[in-house]
This record gives C-alpha cells, structure tokens and sequence, in this order.
C-alpha cells in the first residue's frame, strides 16, 4: 500500500505507507520511484501540528543556507525540500535519505562497537580509534559551524538521537525542523523540542523559574555541542555521576557537576569510562573544562566552534596523539578559500595534488574543504 502525496510543484509522489521510522510527531516514509537523489517524507501524526509547522517549513526551503554550500556540507546537514500535500492539506515534506548510516546514540554506547556491528566500525574501538573519533568531533563541529555562521539558526534540541552518522566518519544533522529560526536580530520561529540532558545551566535555572525559555543564545548550543564531543570521544555523558542528592543528569548540569570540574569532590561515584579522560590530548581537556567549568556560570566562555575546529585539526594534521602513541607527523591543513575572484592575470595552470594518505593503522584519509571521510 502507498500514500499519494502531492509536492508543492504540484508533482505527485508516492510514498510507502508503513514508516520506516516513528516518532513523537510524525513519521518517515521512504518516498518511492524517485529519479533524483532518494528520498524520505516525514509526515506528522497531528493535523494542527502539521498546520503551525507549515510557515517555518516553508521559510527553511526558500532561505535555505545548503544551496551555495560545498557538497560535503549539504550531506552534513539534511534540510527540508518540498511541503507536501495530501487532499489540499499540509501533511509533512521531503528530505533526501541517508543510507548506510546508524544512529549517533548508538555509536556513543559504553559497548560500542560489539558483534553486532560489522567489521567496518571496529576502527572506532577505544582506545586505539581515539584518533578517528576526533574525525567525527571534527565532522560535527563542522556542520554546526556553518549553521551558526548563516546567523539565522540555533539547533537548541542537538542531541546523538538527531545525529547519523556513516562508517566513513562522515555524520549527518537530523530532525532540523525543531530549530529556532531567526532574521535581521528578530525571531522569527521559536525552537519546539529541547532537551534537558543537552541543555546547560541557564536553561535549567529558568525553567526552574518558570521564565520564559522562547529564545535562546549560540551559548546554548555550544554546551550541547560540547556534551556530544565528550560522549564521542568517552562513550558516557559528562555529567553521568552519583550524587547524595541529586538523581538525574539535567541536575548534575544545573549544580556544575562535570565529573572533572571544580566541584568534583561532591559527586560519590563516578563512572569508570570517565578515567579515559586522561588519554585525551591537553588542548581538547583544556577545551572541555573551558566549556563545562569556566562557561557554567559564564556562557560566553564557552568554546565556540571556530576554536573547536582550530584545536581539532592541530591534532589530527600535527600527530599529537594520546599517551602512549607513536607520534606521526601529518601535512598542514589545507587552507579553506574564501573567495571566488578570479586573479587578474592568468597563470600556469598548477598540477592537481594527490590525496595525502595516512597509512597508520591502514586507514586512508581523504580531505575536503571541510570534513574527513575515513574508509
């Protein structure tokens, strides 16, 4: 059985009627006999939910920042396409599939990765693969980055369940729907999903405060950016300790509870995962006790994504590797370019360069204007 949807161009399409995936608002139908690049519709469940989604659908489509992105941002970043339709009615719209890819959350997972992942993880096992998790870190920070600098957009319900990402290294933003949108200063669409584990310190003391909690600064989203990056890089969140008191993570976030910070003598069990923290480079500590320690009370402390990327890909390019790890020096990163003029006098065409290959541990890296691929 199918669905019959109508586009927004007045193209007709059909889609499968059973989901390949349910959710808390709607669901996500693999679209069928499509001639372009596959695609999904994400249909809500709720026909007025459905109707007060439809403007900020609409915006994100004719604003769309991926149209004059680099390829590897677009695929970093899945973005709404077309409304859809069904009996004159806004039901949902499309969006292109990522195949091959799992779930963020299962790959931050204390086991990951066991048997039942195929061989093509295991270059992500800890602690040997801490060097391919910073490749992901860097991949996120990346996608992040490039949606701040629209000034337009704050993800706000950032979180592994809306991130996919692929045996390559390569990840992918989700669910994008939710995010607060702005223009010219003014907010346009207030963000509609949050999620306390992921939200720092202001956000629990106003919600506590019963204030509003309609907008939302950049600084949130760094926290949550910095929270994801630990998991990745630890396979447990950072504020995942006992205390006498408190019992769930978001009030661990709300005392300034990091497992590593200034007031670590009040938490009475920590877990074990967090001792990996010792294997990590100084300057990505360094990064994390800026974010979590000195931008708890201070949000504008917090590590933006420019230094993120700054700070990752001097480890990865200058070799300087965990303890215990033979150091192995890697070329400069490339520089990005940042303008399309073309030079007033004509020059030599200039041989194309060969992809730089890392032969440590036989895993072959290739560079883009913006993110790693692993393979």
């Amino acid at each position: 059985m199918h669905i019959k949807l109508k586009t927004s161009q007045g193209a007709i399409i059909h889609a499968e009627k059973n989901p390949v995936k349910r959710g808390g608002e709607g669901a996500i139908h693999q679209v069928l006999a499509n001639t372009g690049p596959p695609l999904v519709a994400k249909i809500w469940h709720d026909h007025q939910k459905a109707f007060r989604a439809q403007d900020r659908i609409r915006w994100m489509i004719e604003h769309s920042p991926l149209k004059s992105a680099p390829a590897s941002i677009q695929n970093s970043i899945i973005w709404p396409k077309d409304l859809l339709y069904r009996n004159r009615k806004f039901v949902g719209y499309t969006m292109e599939l990522v195949p091959n890819a799992i779930k963020l959350f299962s790959f931050i997972q204390a086991d990951f990765p066991n048997q039942q992942w195929g061989n093509e993880w295991k270059k992500f096992s800890l602690p040997t693969g801490l060097r391919n998790r910073l490749i992901v870190c860097y991949n996120l920070v990346q996608a992040v980055d490039f949606l701040h600098k629209t000034g337009h957009y704050q993800v706000v319900d950032m979180k592994p369940e809306n991130i996919l990402i692929k045996p390559n290294g390569h990840i992918s933003l989700i669910d994008m729907d939710s995010m607060q949108i702005s223009n010219n200063g003014r907010m346009l669409y207030p963000a509609t999903v949050f999620t306390s584990e992921y939200a720092p310190q202001e956000f629990h003391y106003e919600k506590a405060l019963k204030c509003d909690l309609n907008e939302v600064t950049r600084e949130h989203d760094l926290f949550s950016l910095a929270v994801i990056l630990y998991q990745i890089l630890m396979n447990v969140h950072p504020f995942q300790a006992s205390h006498a008191v408190n019992t769930a993570l978001h009030q661990n976030i709300l005392h300034g509870l990091w497992v590593h910070g200034p007031r670590k003598s009040l938490l009475h069990r920590i877990p074990q995962l967090h001792n990996s923290y010792h294997r990590l480079p100084q300057t990505i500590k360094d990064l994390f006790y800026q974010t979590f320690a000195e931008g708890h009370y201070t949000p504008r402390k917090r590590v933006h994504t420019e230094q993120w990327t700054n700070t990752l890909l001097e480890e990865l390019y200058r070799g300087n590797k965990a303890p215990g790890q033979r150091r192995k020096q890697f070329p400069a990163a490339p520089p990005r370019q940042t303008s399309t003029k073309k030079p007033a006098v004509k020059r030599k065409k200039a041989a194309p360069q060969k992809e730089k290959v890392n032969t440590d541990r036989g895993l072959w890296i290739r560079i883009t204007n913006y993110v790693f691929f692993i393979k």
